[in-house]
């Protein structure tokens, strides 16, 4: 990584940025050069990402921290957060996130960072500097010169008084009597004030040594926790760990608040999945982590009271059984990890050891094992049932009870780390402690399961993954996001290139455009420039892979490929009109080669096919007969 100053404000620059390094490209084809803050905003780096480039989620900025990635949110800035989900490479286009004040480490465009002065030319500065000197040198003349004038005084106010008590006889015994009450009085008013003032600077300082002694009692935790996992981890593992460390410590020092308590329960269960995929052998050996963690989870901003409620969400009311049982279940999660914040190191070890029967476990798991049976079965049925409709009704329901089962996934697994790590640090029962790491275990390992339909697409549940997307499912993102899985971003690889469209069944036949037609034909001989196209992302749904296909010959940039309801398809001027849309999927048979489902945004289930090396393509709802000839290959052009 090297410190620069200022990071490239355009492609062109990005450009030039990425060969002076020697950047390569991910196996998705995105550029991997990139230009951030570092986590700490003390200055700009720019290296080259050894990972893919994935989607970032909108209202966050990206920071660097020793190579690896780190989001801030930005939701608070006055001007140039993104507002859209965006793909990491695309760091340029937000400014704002790497524009900071370096003498108070924050970003410029947030509302809390002070102005910053220092911004000024050297003549200025210099300047300024001398008037500094001068004023200072000037006050300390002045204070000088008053306190000689003090002393002088107070000097010749004892020597008058002195005089005074052996030269005059004639006051009135009773006036001294007067005069040294009223003295009295006077001291005694003095010193009530001085101990008052006394006493609330000591009560200050307690404020100020508590909560000193606070943050360095996270600091040191956090430093034996890296300390502990530098000694149990390896490199790639302990960067992920240290990013979700330092995004905890960032968060309560910088006092994030509750805004987007998902934030926080990601970097607690991030750490989770670390020690969950790396140490199940030396769980024991996990000490400082769960000392570090107990802390965390004592604060507010962890609490998950502060969750957006399952009954307030209305996208369930088709599915009343399931959705009622996940609000009860929720409830009860919530509940227990409220109780569980209560917990410290004088509770009895009894409750402590026992701390696992507050959780609904039997209940829980039953209910996730029935919604991911439930939800594999509809997709099946997407797959079988000879009604397109309900195909497609399937596929929805399905949708629904996957991101269902990932929300209380999500709560469950936050809660049993949670006992875990409570247990590790103050119980003595360390049969019922690994008993909690092995429902933990458990949870995680059916997560993977249940995200198989999407981590490993097929053509078999192709009309599912019509209708599932990404950004429409909050829970199955925040999941995907804490087991470290990165969705392909197609749309990066794709981004404004010229591309053959290539029928899988046989690679030299390509799409194009007929002359003074508006079909789209197979084609057999070299590719012209009929053949060229741009698969152009649609605003907001990058994530998704959902894209309009265009011409890119000269002349017919406008020409968008449509498909009607009826599965024919042709070209139209107008991107906005019904079945412009088209959704990407890449299936895992070669993921330097993939083969494509290309699918009709809207007309779920319906894929593009073509019949005959010279035909016309059209959409076919037939998913045997897609396997075999509704495959397609995206070629980039060579320069």
């Amino acid at each position: 990584m090297a410190r620069v100053d200022v990071c490239p404000k355009n492609l062109t620059k990005v450009i030039e940025a990425s060969k002076r390094l020697g950047c390569k490209k991910d196996k998705y084809g995105n550029n991997q050069y990139l230009c951030l803050p570092y986590v700490d905003k003390t200055s700009l780096f720019e290296f080259c990402y050894d990972g893919i480039i994935g989607f970032q989620k909108k209202g966050n900025c990206l920071q660097a921290s020793n190579g690896h990635l780190a989001l801030t949110s930005c939701a608070g800035f006055s001007s140039g957060c993104p507002e859209t989900h965006f793909i990491t490479s695309d760091f340029y286009k937000y400014p704002a996130c790497q524009e900071l004040n370096l003498d108070h480490h924050c970003y410029k465009f947030d509302p809390n960072c002070p102005p910053n002065n220092s911004i000024k030319t050297s003549k200025n500065s210099a300047s300024i500097g001398v008037l500094v000197v001068y004023i200072g040198l000037a006050m300390t003349i002045a204070a000088s010169f008053l306190l000689f004038l003090y002393y002088r005084q107070k000097r010749q106010r004892k020597q008058k008084q002195a005089e005074d008590q052996i030269t005059t006889n004639a006051v009135d015994s009773q006036e001294n009597i007067g005069c040294s009450l009223t003295e009295q009085h006077t001291r005694l008013a003095d010193e009530r004030t001085e101990h008052l003032e006394l006493d609330e600077h000591v009560e200050s300082r307690k404020l100020i040594e508590t909560c000193e002694e606070k943050w360095t009692s996270l600091d040191m935790l956090k430093d034996a926790t890296l300390e502990e996992m530098q000694k149990l981890l390896e490199d790639k593992a302990l960067g992920t760990l240290k990013r979700a460390v330092l995004g905890i410590t960032c968060g309560i020092e910088t006092d994030t608040g509750k805004n987007d308590i998902y934030e926080n329960v990601l970097d607690v269960l991030r750490i989770g999945t670390v020690i969950s995929n790396n140490l199940k052998p030396s769980i024991s050996e996990v000490k400082a982590t769960c000392f570090f963690l107990t802390e965390v989870l004592q604060n507010d901003q962890y609490l998950l009271e502060n969750i957006k409620r399952l009954d307030d969400d209305e996208n369930y009311s088709d599915m009343l059984h399931e959705w009622k049982s996940a609000v009860a279940l929720e409830e009860s999660l919530l509940h227990s990890n409220a109780y569980l914040t209560q917990i410290t190191e004088g509770t009895s070890k009894h409750v402590v050891d026992t701390l696992q029967n507050i959780i609904s476990e039997n209940e829980i798991v039953k209910f996730l094992k029935d919604l991911q049976s439930e939800a594999k079965m509809l997709i099946r049925e997407s797959k079988i049932e000879s009604n397109v409709e309900l195909r497609v009704e399937s596929a929805v329901q399905a949708t629904k009870l996957v991101n269902l089962y990932c929300k209380i996934a999500i709560l469950h697994s936050y809660v049993l780390w949670q006992v875990f790590c409570i247990k590790q640090r103050y119980g003595n029962d360390m049969s019922t402690t690994k008993g909690v790491f092995k429902m933990i275990d458990w949870s995680h390992k059916s997560s993977l399961d249940m995200l198989t339909c999407l981590t490993h697409p097929k053509v078999e549940n192709a009309v599912f993954l019509s209708v599932f997307h990404i950004s429409e499912n909050e829970s199955v993102e925040h999941i995907l996001q804490i087991h470290e899985i990165e969705v392909p971003a197609v749309a990066g690889s794709l981004y404004n290139k010229e591309v053959y469209i290539q029928w899988s069944y046989s690679p030299d036949v390509t799409l194009q455009l007929k002359n003074l037609s508006y079909g789209i034909w197979g084609y057999t001989e070299t590719p012209t420039e009929q053949c060229k196209f741009i698969f152009e992302p649609v605003e907001g749904r990058e994530m998704d892979n959902i894209f309009y296909i265009r011409s890119a010959r000269s002349g017919w940039t406008n020409s968008y490929i449509q498909m009607k309801r009826s599965g024919t398809c042709q070209t139209v001027k107008k991107k906005l009109d019904v079945g412009v849309k088209w959704k990407l999927v890449s299936l895992i048979s070669g993921p330097e080669n993939p083969n494509f489902i290309i699918i009709s945004f809207d007309w779920p289930g319906r894929f593009l096919y073509l019949e005959s090396p010279t035909g016309d393509i059209r959409g076919k709802r037939d998913l045997e007969k897609v396997k075999e000839k509704g495959l397609w290959k995206i070629r980039e052009l060579e320069k």
